[in-house]
Formats: C-alpha cells, structure tokens, sequence
C-alpha cells in the first residue's frame, strides 16, 4: 500500500494550521491503542462517542482558525485594536470574540518562522504507524484512520499554509467536509447498532498461533490418551 501521508507538505509557518496537525495527530494516536478495531464486527458505542467528539473538537478547531475579522472595514478594526491595546481595563477576555483568532487583524511583524511537521510520518515511529491490515484488521477502523490521514495532507496542502495563523473560510469549508465524511463512518459504521456478524472469529492469519495447530500435543496413534491428573 501507498503511505497515507504521501504527498504531505512538511515546511510552513501557519501557526493554526500546525496546531491543528497536533491535534489530529493526538487523535491517530490514541486510536491506534484501541484493541477493539482488531475485531471484525465493529467496535462499540463508548468508543464511537468518543471518536465522534474528537471529530467535533477538530471541527472546532478548524473553525476557530478560519479568518474572521472583528468587522467589516479594515481600518475600523485596526483602530479598534489599537485602541483596546492602550484600554488598562479590558484584558485577552475581551478581544476573544469567541469566533477565531484576530492575530490577522493587523498587520503583524515579519518574523519567518517556517516550522517543520515535528511527527514521523514514514510509518516507523511505534506511535505513528500506518494503517495496515497487520495495525488494524478492521476494514472500516483502517478507512477511518487513512481518512484522518486524508486530513492532515489536505491540511498540509492548503494555500493558506503560508499565511501567519489563518486559513480562509472556503479552505475551513474543504476541511470540514474532510472531517463530515469521517463522521459518517461513525454514524453509519460504528456502535453497537452497526456491528456486523462475524459467524467465524478466527481468520485464517490467526489460526497457526492457536494451540496445537501443528499437532505437535497430539496422542500418538493406537495408544489411549492418560487419565487427568487427580
């Protein structure tokens, strides 16, 4: 298979989009710790509560990074800043308009800090791997997972990735519609409602690691077995 990081741009300096790589990449980890995606059925509803809240955390995110100035008139809003910044009784609480970040409202210093993807995306780091059948057997967990891969390179691939800290809102509106089609797997796929009949348990794969699938323990032929040990 094909490394689902592939095609991943690994340098930029937009802030906000790096954060947000932190916090699916949290996500990817902590999903593959979960023994339940080694099952064939499905995996349960605690589980796909919890993968669904993470979604909407990085759904918020995305939101929360979208440029969205204060106000419509620039120099309004760079007044308005300036003004706010020479205010001794107005703090951060009142500048946080609980929309997104406002760095962009004003032009801000020149520093370039290009930042580099700080996350192993090769597959070889233990808590990075790829989604393989070995990781994880369960075909719908595996498409879940490269579609948060997905993501992240969409994330990666943006134009925006050269802005200071926003991304534009019809790039927030690609992201989001990333992160709805990885919902869906969670409504249409996950819980107990969705978990899928596995009449055999054990697959082929798994069978030589089961007990005496050499023969090796098997009785010789002709001669009776010995009692059980009192």
């Amino acid at each position: 298979m094909k490394n689902t990081f592939s095609g991943a741009v690994l340098n930029f300096p937009n802030r906000g989009v790096h954060f947000l790589l932190g916090e699916a990449m949290g996500f990817r980890r902590q999903l593959f710790l979960r023994e339940e995606f080694t099952s064939q059925n499905g995996w349960n509803d605690a589980l796909n509560l919890w993968m669904q809240t993470s979604l909407e955390k990085l759904c918020q995110t995305v939101k929360r990074i979208c440029y969205s100035p204060a106000g419509v008139d620039p120099a309004v809003v760079r007044d308005q800043r300036i003004s706010e910044a020479k205010d001794t009784s107005k703090g951060l609480k009142d500048a946080f308009d609980g929309k997104s970040i406002n760095s962009d409202d004003l032009v801000m210093p020149n520093v370039p800090l290009e930042r580099q993807i700080i996350f192993d995306l090769t597959g070889k780091h233990p808590d990075y791997p790829q989604p393989t059948q070995q990781e994880i057997p369960n075909d719908t967990a595996r498409a879940f997972v490269a579609g948060l891969d997905y993501f992240v390179v969409m994330a990666t691939n943006l134009d925006s990735r050269t802005q200071p800290s926003t991304i534009s809102a019809y790039e927030a509106a690609q992201l989001l519609a990333a992160l709805n089609e990885l919902y869906a797997i969670t409504v249409l796929k996950g819980g107990a409602n969705n978990r899928s009949d596995a009449p055999t348990g054990v697959p082929m794969s798994v069978r030589p690691t089961t007990f005496n699938y050499d023969g090796k323990y098997d009785p010789p032929d002709g001669v009776p077995a010995p009692p059980p040990a009192k």
